[in-house]
């Protein structure tokens, strides 16, 4: 699990780059040093809560029904 901080700096920096313009955002759900971990879903979902623009889910999604699922638990616009 990613510690809580880092989730708030990564909310707090998609905020900024919402702020700054941009017409959406991908979301990878994992760190780097958690490579092989299942992707974080609650921290997408965070994300995905906290901006107005589109949230685009990346990490783990290797066939359509995952796409799927992961879209469902997240929120995510695609």
């Amino acid at each position: 699990m990613v510690p809580l901080f880092s989730i708030r700096q990564t909310v707090d920096f998609c905020r900024k780059v919402e702020a700054a313009g941009a017409s959406f955002i991908s979301v990878h759900g994992r760190t780097k040093k958690q490579r092989c971990e299942p992707v974080n879903t609650d921290a997408v979902r965070l994300v995905k809560d906290s901006l107005a623009i589109p949230v685009v889910h990346n990490g783990d999604v290797t066939s359509l029904d995952k796409m799927e699922e992961l879209v469902s638990r997240t929120g995510a616009d695609g």
